[in-house]
């Protein structure tokens, strides 16, 4: 199955249909939940303004001002890019994301002092982007919700006293990254994220994404979370994404998704 959204407009209508029908907290299959959450997604562009919290151990808390644009492409792929407007020393701070038809896609970063972009191996995708505790697998991950690949569905469970989908998802070569694998806590009724577990070595959990229940909008017929936490308890830090405004299918260039534009509007 392709990465989100995987299926054609059509089926993901039918299997949405076909969800509601039977009442979100009955039984479904992990197509179902796939498609159900694939039909979250925009259709065919998404602008978002963001704030990035970063907090350290002591407490101390840094602020970073961000825009992200996300476009569809060919064969139901997309392609996003995040990138820091503040403060002035972060400025132009960049992230590509392209998504690739049955691998893992392919990141690239750009950061000011350097004046140059470089892709990300497998090694750097677990480091740290922005000084946060979101790493580019982690965004990767959240652009492209249930998109890995050798998933299965694990018994529901119940978070926030609301019925959870939990789907187990292992990703093989160098779209491993640092996780061995990640369990994925779906809210039954509203496709969204509620939780992430994200594994390694032994079952040890390396970090935890947790979406807050109340900030989850509806946008017409779907849902959209406002603000995501990431916790590292291996260091005992987080950082929380905010979404602060969202613009859905929009005029949007081609060209901002390239390496060169990353170049270009950091300098």
């Amino acid at each position: 199955m392709e990465r989100k959204p995987a299926l054609f407009r059509f089926l993901v209508v039918f299997a949405v249909a076909a969800w509601m029908n039977a009442g979100a907290v009955g039984a479904a299959t992990l197509e179902e939940v796939q498609a159900c959450v694939s039909a979250n997604s925009p259709q065919k562009t998404l602008r978002q303004s963001q704030t990035l919290i970063v907090s350290d151990r002591g407490g101390r808390e840094r602020k970073l001002e961000m825009d992200f644009e996300w476009k569809r492409f060919s064969k139901e792929k997309s392609k996003s890019v995040l990138r820091v407007t503040s403060p002035p020393d972060m400025r132009g701070s960049a992230v590509l994301v392209i998504e690739k038809d049955g691998k893992a896609s392919d990141i690239f970063s750009y950061l000011p002092e350097l004046g140059k972009t470089r892709r990300l191996n497998s090694r750097s995708l677990s480091s740290s982007v922005f000084g946060s505790d979101f790493s580019s697998q982690d965004f990767d991950y959240m652009q492209n919700l249930l998109g890995g690949s050798d998933q299965k569905l694990l018994p529901d469970s119940e978070m926030n006293g609301r019925p959870v989908r939990v789907i187990e998802s292992r990703t093989q070569g160098d779209a491993a990254g640092s996780y061995e694998r990640v369990v994925t806590f779906i809210d039954a009724d509203r496709c969204v994220l509620v939780r992430a577990e994200m594994r390694g070595d032994g079952d040890r959990i390396l970090k935890t994404m947790t979406a807050d229940p109340g900030k989850v909008i509806p946008r017409g017929d779907t849902w959209e979370t406002r603000e995501v936490r990431v916790e590292d308890p291996v260091r005992g830090t987080h950082s929380v994404i905010r979404t602060e405004d969202s613009e859905t299918d929009i005029p949007i260039k081609d060209a901002v998704f390239t390496r060169g534009a990353l170049e270009r509007r950091g300098r």
